[in-house]
């Protein structure tokens, strides 16, 4: 779909009132570490407060068990076929982080047959966004399940955080995150605004309402330093 010219920040501070915001049924807050699942709700209430509605909302693909293996083996795919070849050629292996490396060797083993397949079924899902669409103005998720990982998470950890990345970009719509809360160790929370095609001056304008209603944007996560003697 061609993008219209488009002003993105002439409607920023229009704000919610009338938007309709859909919390997905056994999606939203399943698997969800619980400080993470208590932001969220909190600031859909905020977004209430604010003149939004907020509604439940299903979408068949993401009611059930995803499986998550099965859209990430597609980002392996063309991770692999897009910095592949840059890999391979580069004597030097350490250029590359140890989650590059891993993903890239874990592309190599995904076949053009299953890719092919995937973008088949594709279609068909991206169908159940344009339907949902119809109800809702903006879906509201967690943007991880956790507060934000520490740099020296492993790959799994990753992983399960994809459970709110991978379907949207998969079905090729929009999303912005923006910070709604913090832990007890003061880590930092988000929440991911997802939107319908081509309607990312929506996302920008509910972020921006959210952001002014809220002082999560101004504070920071505490810094940790190690001082060698």
């Amino acid at each position: 779909m061609k993008s219209p010219h488009e002003d993105f920040s002439r409607d920023l501070k229009a704000g919610v009132r009338g938007v309709r915001i859909g919390i997905i049924e056994n999606y939203t807050y399943r698997d969800v570490d619980a400080d993470v699942a208590r932001a969220v709700e909190e600031a859909n209430r905020t977004l209430a407060k604010l003149g939004a509605t907020v509604v439940p909302v299903r979408i068949p693909m993401l009611s059930g068990p995803l499986e998550y293996s099965a859209l990430f083996n597609i980002l392996l795919y063309e991770f692999n076929q897009i910095l592949g070849p840059e890999y391979r050629a580069t004597e030097n292996k350490k250029l590359f982080g140890p989650i590059v490396q891993g993903n890239i060797v874990r592309g190599e083993k995904v076949s053009r047959e299953f890719y092919d397949k995937a973008l088949a079924e594709r279609a068909q899902q991206k169908a159940q966004f344009r339907e949902v669409f119809k109800q809702v103005d903006a879906l509201v998720t967690p943007t991880l399940p956790t507060v934000a990982p520490l740099l020296s998470a492993s790959g799994e950890t990753y992983d399960r955080g994809r459970q709110f990345m991978l379907p949207f970009s998969w079905v090729g719509v929009p999303s912005i995150a923006v910070p709604c809360g913090f832990d007890g160790q003061g880590l930092p929370i988000g929440m991911q605004i997802v939107g319908d095609e081509m309607r990312e001056s929506l996302l920008l304008r509910i972020a921006a309402a959210y952001e002014s209603a809220t002082a999560f944007h101004s504070r920071r996560a505490p810094v940790h330093t190690t001082v060698v003697l």
